[in-house]
């Protein structure tokens, strides 16, 4: 938060009085939380936007026209000009839903979103999406889309019918890669059995922990006690915080699609799904999945929500598959995930006997599991340095529902267990770490490990089962936590840091300006880099510093000063950053702004 505060002769003592019980304030957006700054800082025009990525919005009517649903977002705000939102169920002409255009903000929105690339959007309500508009639930296969991601952030319960919705999701998710991103309750109760209880989704909740988690008995395939959610996301509902997740899977795809050399595999690098569009390895389901929650903040700083302070301390919050109950994987971070996807996919050992992986990637295997020729374990091999180091790494994969070879639909599910083992291989082969529910389809490691010592990560089927031959994907994340340090205290390692000292101004800026990226105060004139920098003067001159209270910058305080910020605090007036800087100038302690430095 920033507050204007004038430092201004007698004259204008109460006026100082009315500045410090109001304030202009300016909080930093949930963009910076989720690491979108940061990537916005280092990838500059390069950013994805999620342009060329097709998606759909599922809603639930939020009122009726007759008998017609509202479900539809108003294609004639702002945030969706230049959009082509395609009406794919049957709705009331000319009445939109708040709820919808709310979350399609979030999602797609021109400038509320962090994918404000994506121009093609299918609407569907939720109930036609579940029938004949799209799964056709009791009937024949679901048809076929062109988009890559969809959005549900409208819930129902459809008790007994359930089962074959979920199976008919699941099966679209891996015949089609289209995946689905789905909320969860907002209340701290067991999830209904409502569609986030598919395995092949993505289940999302809110940083704050109070909404719903796990998984309800639904039949012997989708039993009770699964993780749920499997990210969280910094907004006050999971409706909006299930948006967000979308637009960062958006911005992975984006990225894989235009760089399909960071898709290895020496035996598959691609498919093509039911609509036929390309899909990389880099863009499959279980890998997007993995690459979320391996890149994940199981700790925050948030400026925008509350923050995940205490993740899998208590036992009773830690999950068989190596998360937590309350927050799955943790925060979603755009960041961390493009850096995965963007170190590009490392095969296994038994693939191509590649040597030691790096310090993030992931790995997309087609065939494995001991059957037809497929290797039964896969083996990733990697050093730590000097320091020690956190190793975040996530394996995920689909149910596998039959489908059937014909227009019917068979709903038949097999779910194949797969666990994630870290061994330390220094000396002689110590187990360290095993992620091995029984019950959920991703397994999660989240450790510090040593320095200076040798470690084996493997995927490998749960013991006893049968063979069998499936695709999984492993995406991993490491960092160094001594020298990766926290300039600035504020939680947030430099790593993942737009702003290393905290001083307004971002690493990359500092760059170009030539100031010191780890020190608030470059020329040591008592004013933060950022702060000079945005009110005009020169950061590395230790005589050049703004006027206190100089918000018009004639280097003076006077009348002219107080009325700007009379009108500033009464609401007349908003000042614009450069202003803002140099009626800010005074640093406080408890609240209250301190004196002139001499």
């Amino acid at each position: 938060m920033k507050n204007i505060y004038l430092r201004l002769r007698p004259v204008s003592c109460i006026l100082s009085c009315l500045l410090l019980c109001t304030s202009v304030s300016i909080h930093a957006g949930y963009e910076d939380d989720i690491g979108y700054t940061q990537l916005e800082s280092e990838q500059g025009v390069n950013t994805p936007d999620g342009s060329g990525i097709s998606v759909t919005q599922v809603e639930g009517a939020q009122s009726f026209v007759g008998s017609d649903p509202v479900y539809l977002p108003d294609p004639g705000i702002f945030q969706f000009i230049g959009k082509t939102i395609t009406v794919k169920s049957g709705s009331a002409s000319g009445a939109y839903s708040s709820h919808a255009s709310g979350v399609g903000t979030s999602f797609y929105g021109n400038t509320s979103s962090i994918a404000p690339g994506i121009s093609l959007v299918d609407a569907f309500w939720e109930n036609g999406w579940l029938q004949g508009d799209f799964l056709r639930f009791g009937g024949l296969k679901p048809l076929v889309s062109s988009s890559r991601i969809a959005n549900h952030s409208w819930l129902y319960d459809y008790g007994s019918a359930n089962s074959q919705l979920l199976r008919r999701t699941d099966w679209v998710v891996e015949t089609d890669e289209f995946i689905q991103c789905v909320g969860i309750l907002n209340t701290t109760d067991p999830n209904n059995p409502i569609m986030s209880s598919a395995f092949n989704v993505i289940a999302v909740g809110k940083s704050d922990g109070v909404n719903g988690f796990g998984t309800a008995a639904i039949d012997a395939d989708y039993v009770s006690g699964r993780t749920r959610p499997e990210l969280v996301a910094p907004k006050t509902s999971s409706s909006h915080a299930t948006p967000v997740v979308a637009a960062s899977a958006a911005l992975l795809i984006e990225h894989g699609k235009n760089n399909p050399g960071l898709s290895t595999d020496p035996v598959e690098t691609s498919t093509s799904n039911r609509n036929g569009d390309t899909v990389y390895n880099t863009g499959r389901s279980e890998v997007i999945k993995a690459v979320l929650m391996a890149g994940a903040d199981r700790l925050t700083a948030n400026t925008s929500a509350a923050d995940i302070t205490d993740y899998r301390v208590a036992a009773a919050n830690q999950t068989a598959n190596g998360l937590d109950s309350r927050f799955g994987a943790g925060q979603v971070n755009v960041y961390n995930s493009f850096q995965i996807v963007n170190a590009g996919e490392q095969n296994s050992d038994e693939d191509i006997g590649a040597g030691n992986i790096g310090t993030a990637g992931f790995d997309y295997d087609p065939s494995f599991g001991g059957a037809g020729g497929s290797n039964s374990t896969a083996s990733y091999y990697f050093s730590t340095g000097a320091d020690q180091t956190v190793l975040s790494a996530t394996l995920a994969w689909n149910i596998n529902i039959a489908g059937g070879n014909g227009p019917g639909f068979s709903g038949s599910a097999e779910l194949y267990d797969m666990d994630l083992k870290l061994y330390d291989i220094t000396g002689s082969t110590v187990l360290l770490e095993s992620s091995s529910s029984t019950i959920d389809n991703t397994e999660t490691i989240w450790v510090t490990l040593s320095a200076g010592k040798n470690y084996l990560l493997q995927v490998a089927p749960k013991s006893g089962q049968s063979t069998f031959d499936w695709d999984y994907a492993l995406a991993w994340r490491m960092v160094d936590i001594v020298t990766d340090t926290d300039t600035d205290g504020d939680g947030i390692l430099d790593s993942n840091d737009p702003d290393d000292d905290h001083d307004g101004l971002s690493d990359i800026d500092e760059l170009t300006a030539d100031t010191d990226p780890l020190a608030p105060d470059t020329d040591g004139d008592g004013f933060m880099d950022g702060t000079e920098i945005l009110a005009g003067t020169d950061p590395l001159n230790n005589t050049d510093f703004p006027v206190w209270g100089d918000i018009n910058g004639n280097g003076t305080v006077n009348i002219t000063d107080v009325l700007l910020a009379t009108r500033a605090v009464t609401g007349q007036l908003t000042l614009n950053s450069s202003q803002l800087a140099r009626g800010n100038v005074a640093p406080l302690v408890n609240g209250m702004p301190q004196s002139l430095p001499t």
